[in-house]
């Protein structure tokens, strides 16, 4: 009797041995298999993917698929008067959950092109994993390719694609009193964290939230969360009460999380730090380092030559003399306006690096001329 047991354990642990080489093994050749397949596309059919070479057929079934991002259907939108839209997407499952204050690349295929933009999501981890839904706060421009046009572009059960969670405004772990100060769409982010993390932390929380008079979103819920945590309190205040306002009462060492216009956040980063503070911050556009006297430069896009000054970004001038030029995130994210500088020199108004004098691959929307170019788009 021992030696049949024996001889079974023997054979159960040939068994276990002989399916974890098949799983490796199936695994290797799937890689090799699914490389020659994208080499094959890259050949032969110009696609980086063979995935992407099959996304119109795979469309037909699945509205909006493609092999590199996830896919959403909007079930809910809310047009206010004040210049923001209410989005709540339905995600497929598969989308990894973000973490509360991160951010999302959401594109769109509207009149034939793709238009992809970034956007925060406002909702919390804890509610994506209960229904499998986030909520969007967008602020429509009105000169905007796609804000500007959000009732025309984005419909009830429209299927659209959406990226993994990116960024790192998050909340830090820290027993430290925090003060939060967002401005408009800004509140975004502020009110992911809040949502989440309101009920694991002890320290005191304070929100001083700053929009025009009838702008404020999401007042229900913060006077929810105030209900629920005696720890957290807010202010609802314009731009002339938050200037008359004192921000930071008392110099006990803090967490300061500032969301907003890089102009608000700056005068607030320089006092936090003063004070000694933490201090964290996300913004949604960025301020071009701009000399102190305007300039005029030329720009050479094949046949065309134009003028442009270096008091806007590449991508906001040549957008202003309606050149076919492709905007994404903006905030040099998404790599959408991509192209290549033939010759001249442009400053990354993220780092203030200046780009060689060369030929050389560049971002239009983190892109200040400092002198004559010639771009290739």
């Amino acid at each position: 009797m021992h030696y049949v047991s024996l001889e079974n354990a023997r054979l159960h642990l040939y068994f276990l041995e002989y399916t974890c080489a098949l799983k490796f093994s199936l695994q290797v050749y799937s890689k090799m298999i699914s490389k020659c397949f994208n080499k094959m596309s890259q050949w032969f059919f110009h696609h980086h993917s063979f995935a992407s070479y099959l996304e119109p057929v795979v469309q037909y079934w699945l509205p909006a698929w493609r092999s590199d991002s996830y896919r959403g259907k909007v079930i809910d939108v809310e047009h206010s008067d004040s210049n923001y839209s209410l989005v709540t997407l339905k995600l497929q499952r598969g989308w990894p959950v973000h973490t509360a204050g991160q951010h999302i690349q959401l594109t769109i295929e509207h009149n034939g092109r793709l238009l992809t933009r970034t956007f925060t999501v406002a909702s919390s981890p804890d509610l994506y994993k209960q229904d499998q839904k986030i909520t969007l706060l967008i602020k429509r421009q009105k000169q905007g390719q796609f804000t500007g046009q959000l009732a025309e572009i984005i419909k009830i059960d429209q299927w659209l694609n959406i990226s993994k969670a990116q960024g790192d405004f998050v909340l830090e772990k820290s027993e430290l009193p925090i003060t939060m100060i967002a401005a408009g769409s800004g509140v975004t982010p502020i009110i992911s964290m809040l949502s989440q993390h309101l009920s694991t932390i002890k320290q005191s929380v304070y929100l001083r939230y700053i929009a025009s008079h009838n702008q404020h979103y999401f007042v229900d819920l913060l006077s929810q969360l105030r209900a629920q945590f005696s720890h957290f309190e807010f202010d609802l205040v314009d731009r002339e009460q938050h200037k008359n306002m004192l921000l930071f009462t008392n110099e006990q060492l803090r967490d300061v999380y500032c969301c907003g216009p890089a102009s608000l956040m700056n005068g607030i980063k320089l006092k936090a730090q003063a004070l000694g503070f933490n201090y964290f911050q996300e913004q949604f556009s960025f301020t071009p380092m701009v000399n102190l006297q305007q300039q005029e430069f030329k720009v050479s896009l094949g046949t065309n030559e134009l003028t442009i000054t270096n008091q806007r970004t590449l991508l906001e001038e040549l957008e202003h003399q309606q050149q076919p030029v492709i905007r994404g995130c903006g905030i040099g994210v998404c790599h959408q306006c991509q192209c290549v500088k033939k010759r001249g020199i442009v400053k990354d108004i993220r780092t203030g690096d200046l780009s060689g004098a060369g030929e050389q691959l560049i971002q239009l929307c983190v892109s200040q001329p400092i002198s004559d170019l010639e771009l290739s788009i």
